[in-house]
């Protein structure tokens, strides 16, 4: 059976993220990696729908790149962390389920 989920808005970060952070469903992270390498970690637990999404702030991540650490999920169905190393990069994550975990919303 099938379970359609609505999707509640996504609420932007009110302050630009410039360390690692564990993420939040439902959130929008600007992250600035100006100063290094920064680990996105996603929530441990997650529900079909759950969204987030992620913004270069500073279009610096293709010199210090945004790492989305899986947290013992697959991201694009894959047990690998999902670099992101793309000036101005913005991009949304949903949670589909175990098998293919956290699909890219934007390629």
């Amino acid at each position: 059976m099938t379970r359609a989920r609505e999707n509640a808005s996504v609420k932007f970060a009110t302050a630009v993220i410039t360390g690692d952070t564990t993420m939040v469903a439902g959130k929008s992270y600007a992250v600035n990696t100006t100063s290094g390498a920064i680990t996105m970690t996603l929530p441990s637990s997650a529900d079909g729908g759950d969204y987030i999404q992620i913004i270069d702030y500073a279009a610096t991540a293709d010199t210090n790149a945004i790492t989305i650490g899986r947290n013992s999920h697959k991201i694009q169905g894959a047990t690998a962390d999902l670099t992101v190393g793309t000036e101005r990069a913005a991009f949304g994550l949903v949670y589909i389920d175990a098998t293919q975990g956290w699909l890219l919303t934007e390629k």
